[in-house]
C-alpha cells in the first residue's frame, strides 16, 4: 500500500417542504454522502516506484497500474456497501463511513518470510489477523489500528528462543491539499498512518516503525496519492539505526464511468 490528497466535501442538509390543503409541514433530507461512490467500471491511472534510503527511486522500480472498481456493493467481514477494485492480481477493499471516514481492510497476512532484512534470527512463519482499519478524514479524530501480540520459538541453533513481537499502529488526519493529475486537478484530504513493530528475545530486541502519508480524494472515492517510508531501530551489531527505504505512488490520471 499503500499505495494514495486534500479537501472532503461538507454535507449540506436540506428541508423539503410539502404543502398539503393549508397546512404546512418539513421533513430533512438525509444529509448529503461526505464521499461520492465511484461506479463500476471507473479507473484510475496510478504510477508507483520504490524509494531507497535515500528517498531517490530505485532504479528498475518504476511501473504503472490501473486500478479499476470491480463492485460497490460488496459485504467483507462484517461492513457491507464495501468498494472493491482491483490492482493487477490484488483486490483492496474500501468502506466510506457516513460521517466521511473512510476504512481500508487489510486481508490476513503470513508474514513469517517478509520480515525487513536486519533482525538478528531468522523468524518462522506467522500470521497477522485480518482487520479493518479506519482513516479519520471525515471526523478529523485520530484512530488506533487494532495491535497485534505473539512470541515465537525459534531455532537458536543450540537451544529454541522467545522472541516476542508486537505490533501498533494509528492513523491521524493532517489537512487538506489539491493534486493535479492529466484529468483535472483533485481535491484530497491526508491522513498519517504510522505503525511499530517491536521485537525482543534473550539476545537482542528492537524495532521497525513504518509511517505513510495517505491522499484520499472524496470526490473519486479512492486513495490518490501514498508515500511512505520504514526505518530499524536496531543493535549496533545488526546496522544499528538505518532508513529501510520505502514506497511512492500517485494518481496521474482517472475515468469515472457513468
Amino acid at each position: 500500500m499503500l499505495s494514495s490528497s486534500s479537501i472532503r466535501l461538507l454535507a449540506i442538509l436540506a428541508t423539503t417542504i410539502v404543502i398539503a390543503g393549508c397546512s404546512n409541514s418539513s421533513e430533512p433530507t438525509p444529509p448529503a454522502p461526505l464521499i461520492t461512490t465511484p461506479k463500476v467500471g471507473s479507473t484510475y491511472t496510478i504510477d508507483s516506484y520504490e524509494k531507497d534510503s535515500l528517498g531517490r527511486m530505485v532504479p528498475g522500480s518504476f511501473q504503472t497500474t490501473i486500478r479499476t472498481i470491480t463492485s460497490t456493493n460488496a459485504t467483507v467481514e462484517g461492513k457491507s456497501n464495501v468498494v472493491q477494485y482491483t490492482d493487477g492480481d490484488e483486490t483492496t477493499s474500501l468502506h466510506f463511513e457516513t460521517n466521511g471516514d473512510v476504512a481500508f481492510f487489510q486481508p490476513a497476512t503470513s508474514s513469517g518470510d517478509q520480515m525487513p532484512a536486519g533482525l538478528p534470527v531468522e523468524i518462522p512463519d506467522f500470521t497477522i489477523p485480518a482487520r479493518w482499519v479506519t482513516f479519520g478524514y471525515g471526523s478529523k479524530a485520530p484512530m488506533t489500528i487494532p495491535s497485534f501480540d505473539t512470541t515465537l520459538m525459534i531455532d537458536a541453533g543450540v537451544f529454541p528462543l522467545p522472541v516476542n513481537l508486537t505490533a501498533t499502529g494509528t492513523t491521524s488526519y493532517i489537512g487538506t491539499e489539491n493534486l493535479t493529475t492529466t484529468s483535472g486537478v483533485v481535491a484530497t484530504q491526508k491522513g498519517l498512518l504510522s505503525v511499530t513493530v517491536n521485537f525482543s528475545s534473550l539476545i537482542a530486541s528492537g524495532s521497525f516503525k513504518t509511517v505513510d502519508t495517505i491522499w484520499f480524494a472524496p470526490n473519486l472515492g479512492m486513495f490518490v496519492k501514498d508515500d511512505g517510508s520504514t526505518t530499524a531501530t536496531l543493535p549496533d551489531a545488526f546496522g544499528g539505526n538505518q532508513n529501510l527505504g520505502g514506497t511512492f505512488n500517485v494518481l496521474t490520471s482517472y475515468s469515472l464511468a457513468q
